[in-house]
């Protein structure tokens, strides 16, 4: 009797599949679509870990660590006189840039610092910009 059963649900089990087949391909020529199912589909079974494999970490370069603080008020426009009483001369923008950061400027992104260098010499009274770069005004 048991096997019967279990023909018997294995039958109703095709002819379940078939008719949902059926079903779909009639929607499909209605335009009637259902929402699409999301995540797994139906009787997938999941073993082990779900998701992608991890990666190899990865070891961050030396120095990496190291956090660079934010300067005192006032700290780049006396780092730029500083660098432009020691050239003597006219300085151009990114030699600036480069003189001040050896000079001992903490900087994180080199092209912001170029930014505001040109930002602080329009505002300081004793810098002033030529065609040859940024010099100090003769007092």
């Amino acid at each position: 009797m048991e096997e019967s059963v279990q023909a018997a649900l294995g039958t109703l089990k095709q002819e379940r599949d078939r008719l949902t087949v059926a079903i779909e391909m009639l929607e499909g020529l209605l335009g009637e679509k259902k929402p699409a199912r999301r995540g797994r589909p139906r009787g997938s079974k999941t073993k082990g870990k779900r998701g992608r494999p991890r990666g190899k970490a990865v070891k961050a370069p030396a120095g990496a660590g190291k956090k660079v603080g934010k300067a005192p008020r006032g700290f780049l426009m006396q780092k730029m006189i500083e660098v432009l009483r020691r050239a003597g001369k006219p300085v151009r923008g990114a030699e600036l840039r480069d003189l001040v950061v050896k000079a001992g400027y903490p900087v994180k992104n080199l092209k912001n610092l170029y930014l505001s260098l040109y930002a602080t010499a329009k505002k300081h009274r004793d810098i002033k910009k030529t065609k040859e770069g940024f010099s100090l005004k003769k007092a």
